[in-house]
C-alpha cells in the first residue's frame, strides 16, 4: 500500500534527460564517496534497468530531488533455477530532509514494483539495521576473502616453464563464461552472468567505481583459468593501506594457480603494496592455496535479503526440492507439510515424491499446522542455506520443527554455500 506523501513533496521516476541529471546531482551530494557516473553507466547499459526504475521525491518549493532509491533487476540462480532479484540500491535523503519518512514512502513504491514484477527475492548492500524495518536481514556472505602478505607468497622459481598470463580479449568470452559457470556450479545461490553482461563488463572494465583488469592463464594456447584484479586504496599516497584485490577467479590446474600467485606477488610489488586480497567461495582453488600459505580468512560483509512472497519463491524452486528428496527415504513421500510463520501458513502437498501444490492458506493457529513453526526471517535463513535447523534453534528457541520431520526439513533445506559475484556494469 502506497504511503501518503507529506504536503509540499511529490513522487516521481526518472523519465527525461533533465530528471536524470537532477538525480545524478542529488547522488553526488548524498553519496560523496561514490562516482555518480556509475549510476549513469548502469541506466544506459544494464539490461532491464530502465530510467523509471529510479524513484525519487522532489521538494515542490525548491524543485530539488531530496530522497531517492533505485530498483536494479538481475537474475540469480538457486542451484539450477533462475530467480528474479530486485536490488534496492543508491538509497539516500538530503540531510535536512531526514526523519520525515521519505524513504518509507519510496519503499512502499518499491514494494509495489516487487509485487507487480513477481520478483522472488530482494537484496540490499547497504547500512546495517535500518532496513530491518522493511523485512531485510543479513543472510548471504558478500566478498568473503583471504588476505595474503607478499612474504607469504613464494617467489617465482628460476628456469621453470610457467603458464602465460595475458589480458582477456573479446573472443575469450565463451571460455570465460564456461569457467565462470564451472566455478559457480555447486553453489546454492549465485549470479547468472549472461553473454551480454560479460561483453558490457569487459567493455567498461569497472566494478562499481573501481577499474578492473581481466587476465587469462593459458598454456600452449589452452585457457586454464582467468582472474580479475583491481586496486583498493591509493598505492602512491598510502601503500600500507592499499591492496591488490582479486575480485573473482576460476582456475582449474594447480600449476596455473601457482603461476597466478607468482604474478600477483610481482604485480603487487611493482605497485608498492604489501598484501593481496582474494575473494571467492571456500571451494575456489586460488582461495584454497592462499589459506594453505597461511593467509588470513576474513568473512567481510553480507547481503541483506528478503523473500517478499514465500509461496511464490517455493513454487519457483519446486524442482530443486523434488530433486533433493530423490533417492532418499522420502523419494515416495505422500504428505502435506505446513510451514507456519506465525502470520501465514504455507501448505506443500507431496504425492509420490512430487509436489502437487504449494498454497498459502493464511493464518493458522492449530497444532496440525505446525510441522515447522518459525518467523519468516528464520525460515528464509534455512531456505537460503546459511544456517542449519540446529544452528537456528540454538539462538531462536521458538524455531520449532516437528520431531518426526526434522530429517525431512534438513533434506529439503540443507546448509550450503552461496557466493555472489559482480553482476552489474
Amino acid at each position: 500500500m502506497m504511503l501518503e506523501m507529506p504536503k509540499g513533496f511529490e513522487f516521481g521516476t526518472v523519465e527525461t534527460d533533465e530528471d536524470l541529471e537532477d538525480l545524478l546531482r542529488f547522488n553526488k551530494t548524498v553519496h560523496q564517496d561514490d562516482d555518480p557516473e556509475e549510476l549513469r553507466r548502469m541506466i544506459e547499459n544494464l539490461p532491464g534497468f530502465e530510467r523509471n526504475h529510479n524513484l525519487f521525491i522532489r521538494d515542490l518549493d525548491s524543485g530539488k530531488i531530496v530522497s531517492s532509491i533505485n530498483a536494479i533487476p538481475s537474475i540469480w540462480m538457486y542451484e539450477h533455477i533462475p530467480i528474479k532479484n530486485l536490488e534496492m540500491g543508491w538509497v539516500g535523503t538530503l540531510e535536512e530532509y531526514r526523519q520525515k519518512g521519505l524513504v518509507r514512502i519510496l519503499n512502499s513504491y518499491f514494494e509495489e514494483m516487487l509485487d507487480r514484477g513477481k520478483y522472488h527475492i530482494s537484496t540490499i548492500q547497504g547500512i546495517p539495521y535500518f532496513y530491518r524495518q522493511f523485512g531485510y536481514d543479513f543472510v548471504i556472505p558478500m566478498e568473503p576473502c583471504v588476505f595474503l602478505r607478499l612474504g607469504q607468497i613464494p617467489s617465482k622459481p628460476e628456469g621453470v616453464n610457467l603458464r602465460e598470463i595475458r589480458e582477456a580479449k573479446s573472443n575469450d568470452i565463451d571460455e570465460l563464461m564456461e569457467l565462470y559457470n564451472l566455478e559457480h556450479r555447486d553453489l546454492l545461490l549465485s549470479t547468472k552472468r549472461t553473454e551480454s553482461i560479460w561483453e558490457l563488463q569487459e567493455k567498461f572494465r569497472k566494478e562499481y567505481d573501481r577499474e578492473f583488469q581481466t587476465c587469462i592463464v593459458e598454456r600452449d594456447g589452452n585457457i586454464e583459468g582467468y582472474f580479475r584484479t583491481w586496486i583498493e586504496g591509493n598505492p602512491k599516497k598510502d601503500p600500507q593501506r592499499s591492496t591488490l584485490v582479486v575480485s573473482e577467479n576460476s582456475i582449474s590446474v594447480f600449476d596455473a594457480v601457482m603461476t597466478t600467485l607468482y604474478h600477483l606477488k610481482e604485480k603487487a610489488t611493482n605497485l608498492g603494496v604489501n598484501q593481496v586480497r582474494i575473494i571467492g567461495p571456500k571451494h575456489n582453488n586460488l582461495l584454497k592455496l592462499a589459506r594453505d600459505l597461511q593467509g588470513v580468512f576474513q568473512p567481510w560483509w553480507k547481503y541483506q535479503i528478503k523473500i517478499p512472497d514465500l509461496t511464490r519463491f517455493l513454487k519457483q524452486i519446486r524442482l530443486v526440492l523434488e530433486k533433493r528428496i530423490k533417492n532418499t527415504m522420502y523419494s515416495r513421500l505422500n504428505r502435506i507439510i505446513n510451514i507456519n510463520t506465525y502470520r501465514e501458513c504455507i501448505s506443500i502437498e507431496f504425492v509420490s515424491g512430487k509436489i502437487r501444490s504449494i498454497k498459502n492458506i493464511g493464518f493458522q493457529d492449530g497444532q496440525e499446522y505446525s510441522d515447522i513453526r518459525s518467523s519468516k526471517e528464520d525460515f528464509v535463513r534455512m531456505v537460503l542455506g546459511q544456517y542449519s535447523r540446529e544452528e537456528i534453534n540454538e539462538y531462536q528457541i521458538d524455531f520449532l520443527v516437528r520431531l518426526s520431520l526434522r530429517t525431512l526439513f534438513e533434506t529439503l533445506f540443507p546448509k550450503k554455500e552461496s557466493h555472489i559475484s559482480y553482476y552489474m556494469v
